[in-house]
């Protein structure tokens, strides 16, 4: 996905489509409108798309001339559309989407700005500790003939470490940022993968895509789509490798060995990409209303988002903040136990004079 403004810029835009398809007005007059209030650079995308339009491009073939703008999702769900001919719900399935992305990042980025201040002040504290006080405090007492505690000595070993061997901890760093943008641009299906994983964050990730399997794949139902179609279209409008992955599985299954559609989910479901409980409805939904069930799983997905969001502050706190506590209590320690022993040791003098 873009940057926040851009996400801004994407959702006021299809806010505007929205209802110009509703309306039964061109969609690209909708464009050109926006187009005239717009910042200099979206300004000169859009402008850049309705050219192309003129030119003889479909509107999802011009806008992904522009994929720095135009994420890969909305040219597929505009694809969809093409297919189906649900334009108002394609366009208002747009619309939400990148609303849920607003308040997505609105409830995160609050969460996270004074977790990150506060994980900085606990790595300077951690720091100056360490690297200062510490051995400066260790080679007072040594000199004073005070015998350093086990945690101290670990301390101070750690600084020493970090100060002779600081390009070591240079190259470490630099290693891994290095391969996290390898993994991230190179191996998307493992990138997605600890998405999914990340104790502060695979509720959102397990939860965006729910929503987004549920909304696409019953808009194609509900267009008349028959059902391998329907798993085919929708993995082409998926942003997320996994599912995308999931659902041309099973529709290879479902063309290949003429399995149902629930079997052939549950077959290719071995990363429980997908929640269990569709298996259910989709079984419940060959009865008819296969389309309505999954719009309730989409509203109910995309309520089970937004709360999660809300206390991603207190998951990630518990990742982060609350280890890098006891850290530096267990360094705060390390100060104040050699302290008690030289004061037991004057203690101990006076009381002999």
């Amino acid at each position: 996905m873009t940057n926040t403004n851009q996400v801004k810029d994407l959702f006021q835009l299809f806010s505007i489509l929205h209802q110009y398809v509703s309306a039964g007005v061109n969609p690209l007059d909708g464009i050109a409108l926006y187009a005239q209030n717009s910042r200099p650079s979206v300004k000169a995308i859009l402008e850049d798309v309705l050219v192309n339009v003129r030119k003889g491009n479909d509107l999802p073939t011009a806008m992904e001339k522009h994929p720095e703008f135009f994420p890969s999702f909305i040219t597929q769900m505009l694809r969809v559309n093409d297919k189906t001919g649900q334009s108002d719900s394609i366009y208002e399935s747009i619309e939400q989407t990148l609303e849920q992305e607003i308040d997505l990042r609105r409830n995160v980025g609050s969460e996270m700005i004074p977790i990150v201040v506060l994980f900085i002040a606990l790595i300077a504290a951690f720091c100056v500790a360490v690297f200062f006080v510490i051995p400066m405090m260790g080679e007072m007492l040594r000199d004073m003939g005070v015998e350093l505690p086990l945690l101290t000595r670990f301390f101070i070993g750690v600084a020493d470490i970090a100060v002779n061997y600081w390009y070591l901890i240079l190259i470490g760093a630099g290693a891994l940022i290095a391969g996290y943008f390898h993994i991230r641009f190179n191996k998307p299906r493992l990138y997605a993968k600890i998405l999914l994983n990340l104790p502060f964050y695979k509720l959102i990730a397990f939860n965006q895509i729910q929503y987004r399997f549920a909304r696409i794949f019953g808009l194609c139902i509900e267009a008349g789509i028959e059902t391998s179609k329907a798993l085919e279209y929708t993995a082409s409008a998926a942003d997320n490798i996994l599912l995308k992955d999931l659902l041309l599985e099973a529709n290879n299954s479902i063309n290949k060995t003429g399995a149902d559609l629930v079997t052939a989910i549950k077959k290719a479901n071995g990363d429980n990409v997908l929640d269990a409980s569709f298996y259910t409805m989709l079984e419940a939904g060959k009865n008819g209303n296969m389309e309505h069930i999954l719009a309730k799983r989409a509203v109910y997905f995309k309520k089970q988002l937004l709360a999660v969001s809300k206390t991603f502050g207190t998951k990630l706190s518990l990742t982060l903040i609350t280890p890098g506590f006891v850290l530096l209590i267990a360094v705060f320690l390390s100060v104040y136990m050699p302290v008690f022993s030289l004061m037991g040791k004057i203690g101990t003098q006076g009381g002999g004079i």
